[in-house]
């Protein structure tokens, strides 16, 4: 659950840069459908809900180290702030695309070390 609202993530960043294109194409995609100021408030509530996920995962699990992917909220409130800044102004947002990225991957390696480690807790 948690990737897919990272992944989710990654894609709606990456409508941006697209936003116009879109518009004029038809292509009713989630920046499309709510503007790009109301889909950084979107943007937000994915990175909220994938990190609030991380200690009922941990919780129902057991295990402390699915607690590890909280490591990347840095990163995230910071693309989140250089969204909301730069939402117009592609070549500055396109920095908020490669930290969603990062996110995404730094969090899957988080998951698969707390996965590996809950072996070695049971």
């Amino acid at each position: 659950m948690i990737l897919g609202f990272l992944i989710a993530n990654v894609l709606l960043i990456n409508e941006f840069p697209d936003y116009e294109a879109d518009l004029r194409g038809n292509k009713r995609n989630w920046v499309v459908r709510l503007g790009k100021k109301r889909a950084t408030l979107l943007y937000f509530t994915l990175f909220a809900a994938a990190f609030a996920t991380c200690p009922v995962l941990a919780y129902i699990s057991g295990n402390p180290v699915f607690l590890l992917p909280l490591c990347a909220y840095p990163i995230a409130k910071n693309a989140v702030k250089i969204a909301k800044i730069y939402y117009n102004d592609i070549p500055n947002l396109i920095q908020a695309n490669a930290k969603t990225v990062q996110i995404y991957q730094l969090t899957g390696l988080t998951l698969i070390i707390g996965a590996i480690f809950s072996k070695f807790l049971q």
